[in-house]
């Protein structure tokens, strides 16, 4: 546990390096780290996402480490870009998999609840129950 958590700190730091290089600047390895470190103590704080709580801490760390406030800035919006952009698009992608491949399974499969205009079907085993395959209970609307 202890290991995959270095891992995934050590990764995410490694990405703050690349979106440094992205920014065409640099900064200490020890710099980056604590500003990473200090920063995630923002998502403590109760925004969503952690987004506007991360990133002033991780820029007043930068530029008073010594690093251009610009470049810094730049450093962290490619660095929220690829840690939140790429998993948002990811996640858009497997969303509307997910919808269409719904959307193409019959309503029957599955065994979960079937809704039709105004009642909720389910259905249930014919082991389960001997009169019916399926009950209905209007929900009134």
């Amino acid at each position: 546990m202890l290991l995959s958590a270095t891992g995934y700190w050590a990764g995410d730091c490694g990405v703050l390096v690349a979106a440094f290089h992205t920014a065409h600047g640099s900064a200490s390895i020890g710099v980056i780290v604590l500003a990473y470190m200090l920063g995630q103590l923002g998502n403590a704080l109760p925004l969503p996402g952690g987004v506007g709580g991360v990133e002033p801490v991780m820029l007043g760390v930068l530029t008073a480490s010594g690093v251009n406030a610009g470049l810094g800035a730049a450093a962290i919006v490619f660095y929220r870009f690829i840690s939140l952009g790429i998993q948002a698009v990811l996640g858009a992608v497997a969303a509307t998999t997910l919808i269409s491949a719904l959307q193409r399974t019959p309503a029957t499969h599955g065994g979960g609840p079937l809704r039709s205009r105004n009642r909720l079907s389910v259905f249930i085993p014919r082991s389960a129950s001997r009169s019916s395959r399926t009950r209905t209970r209007w929900t009134g609307t």
